[in-house]
């Protein structure tokens, strides 16, 4: 079944940097223990052997051994990182992208971890660290449940300093979509998997679709039907504000005056509702 099935690795006796003991981790600042997210791969890290090599011979990833945190890659990230292709451009160098990249594969983050990267607003580029981390390691049947959150995701990054821009959900989708990435090969998903992704895809962009219809229509001060979440039946409501949270709305009940965070999605227009 190819790399979708292969082994998770927990040592890592190639380089040695970070052999691993337990699924488990303690924050060493909160003390919370945290699940590693498990990796689905080769010794390799799914990675092309010419790239990995070049690599584990760079300069600038050997003095990666000076950081020993999460917080310190990360950091690093947002320092050196404008740009996400495997090498500099027009060398065979590889990138800084790609050797912080290959860190994190050494230090197998956890869940919290992986998703704090993911939702980082200091840099598109921690986003999209993230991102290649979960395409290249994680397991298939796992993916969408890290990258579903972000196919909404507006944030600009322009991946190749190229000129050309897209956002972070345009991203995502190509890293799904597509087996090559720029100078190198992502490892393949496997069919029925991939399938699934591309119908949760198609969903979720119908959802966004009717979202941006539903926002255009619903203001503050609009009559609406919502759902109440106490009893689960619909009422009539108004429409207070937007909430910060995408796709709620604060309504106030009429009848009753309670207030709510209601999902668009459990919004409605009375002349929308019946057989008129």
């Amino acid at each position: 079944e190819g790399l979708g099935s292969a082994t998770f690795q927990q040592k890592r006796a190639d380089d040695g940097t970070m052999p691993i003991g337990s699924m488990k981790v303690v924050d060493e600042v909160t003390g919370e223990v945290q699940e590693r997210v498990p990796q689905v791969c080769n010794s390799m890290y799914n990675l092309n052997h010419i790239l990995r090599s070049q690599i584990m011979d760079s300069d600038y990833f050997k003095s990666l051994s000076s950081l020993v945190t999460f917080a310190d890659v990360v950091d690093e990230i947002f320092d050196k990182v404008t740009y996400a292709t495997p090498f500099i451009p027009n060398t065979r160098v590889p990138s800084s992208c790609f050797c912080l990249l290959y860190k994190l594969f050494t230090m197998m983050p956890t869940y919290q971890q992986i998703n704090a990267l993911l939702n980082h607003a200091d840099s598109p580029f921690i986003k999209i660290i993230g991102i290649l981390y979960v395409r290249f390691v994680v397991d298939p049947k796992e993916i969408w449940t890290f990258f579903e959150p972000l196919m909404a995701d507006k944030t600009d990054v322009e991946p190749a300093n190229d000129g050309k821009h897209k956002t972070i959900a345009q991203f995502v989708q190509g890293v799904i979509d597509e087996l090559h990435y720029y100078d190198t090969i992502l490892p393949r998903i496997p069919v029925p998997v991939q399938r699934k992704m591309a119908e949760l895809m198609m969903q979720n962009q119908m959802r966004l679709d009717r979202l941006a219809q539903m926002r255009g229509r619903i203001k503050p001060g609009a009559r609406v039907m919502a759902k109440f979440y106490d009893d689960s039946e619909v009422y009539e409501a108004e429409v207070l504000r937007e909430c910060k949270n995408p796709g709620f709305f604060r309504v106030v009940f009429t009848e009753y005056g309670n207030e709510q965070d209601t999902n668009i999605e459990d919004i409605t227009f009375p002349e929308d509702r019946g057989g008129g």
